[in-house]
């Protein structure tokens, strides 16, 4: 009766006492609270409370990198970070922690895709922006902004996509007052070689603006009719690189004339090309500043 007894005695005892609980008051009761809770655990809770304990410890799932930065930035050693991390389950139970871990988890892999998607995203914005694919680009960044990680490189990426939509607009606008005035193309002899694809080209700017840079693309056909090779030139390109300090910005009403022995020249033979038969547009430019 006596046995019996003492065993309903510690049953309530144990009772009262509940579940052991985390202690991170000092490095001491941190070790001594983290083998009590241990002792009551199953063996797969005691695997995951190790790496719950690891976790909380670290601060998180890019806590080893903040303790290396608190300790390299001299702020806080390597242990006060961790001390100072574990205070977050402070008076937990091992049950609590367990739980409190697997939130934390499944928060960071959904904030992990979140980030994922993110970068999904403004891939794909950047690509309809080089198309030139302006209301898809912003239609993309908007879904961005959809996501709080996302909002401040959506919004970024709008105001982007709206500026380059105008000058965009702008400068579609003015290639029609850009006018070819000289286009000729014809095969030449040269000191590399005989029988050269070569163009001329010259340019009026219509405008009122001044421009750095205009591109012009050339359209080679064969005898039946059908493109068969293009290429870009830039007779007007004000750049840093240039070193001959020759090319200045076509002003408004200028001209841009080759010399009368000037022309561009392919490297390639264009063997199906019909001799003559090309045609040249004005496919681009920026304004100066």
């Amino acid at each position: 009766m006596r046995a019996v007894a003492l065993s309903l005695a510690f049953l309530a005892l144990s009772a009262c006492m509940g579940e052991a609980t985390f202690d991170a008051s000092s490095d001491a009761a941190i070790k001594e609270s983290a083998e009590q809770i241990s002792a009551d655990l199953t063996e797969d809770e005691r695997d995951e409370f190790q790496k719950a304990f690891m976790y909380f410890s670290l601060g998180g799932a890019d806590g080893l990198a903040n303790v290396f930065s608190a300790a390299l930035s001299g702020e806080k050693t390597g242990g006060a970070m961790v001390a100072t991390n574990l205070s977050s389950i402070d008076g937990l139970t091992g049950t609590q922690i367990i739980e409190k871990y697997r939130s934390a988890r499944q928060a960071d892999e959904e904030a992990a895709a979140a980030r994922q998607r993110v970068r999904d995203l403004k891939k794909e914005a950047e690509r309809f922006l080089a198309d030139k694919k302006f209301e898809q680009a912003i239609a993309t960044y908007e879904k961005m902004s959809e996501i709080p990680s996302g909002v401040d490189a959506a919004e970024t990426g709008i105001a982007e996509a709206n500026a380059e939509m105008q000058t965009f607009a702008e400068k579609m606008d003015y290639l029609e007052k850009v006018e070819i005035t000289e286009f000729s193309a014809r095969r030449i002899d040269t000191y590399s070689g005989k029988n050269i694809p070569a163009t001329r080209i010259s340019l009026k700017n219509m405008g009122d603006r001044s421009l750095d840079r205009v591109e012009v693309t050339v359209y080679f056909y064969d005898d039946e009719g059908s493109v068969i090779y293009e290429e870009d030139y830039n007779p007007v390109l004000v750049s840093d690189w240039n070193i001959t300090g020759h090319d200045k910005p076509l002003k408004g009403g200028y001209v841009k004339e080759m010399e009368a022995d000037k022309w561009y020249t392919l490297d390639v033979p264009l063997s199906e090309w019909q001799e003559g038969n090309a045609k040249a547009k004005v496919t681009d430019l920026k304004f100066s500043e």
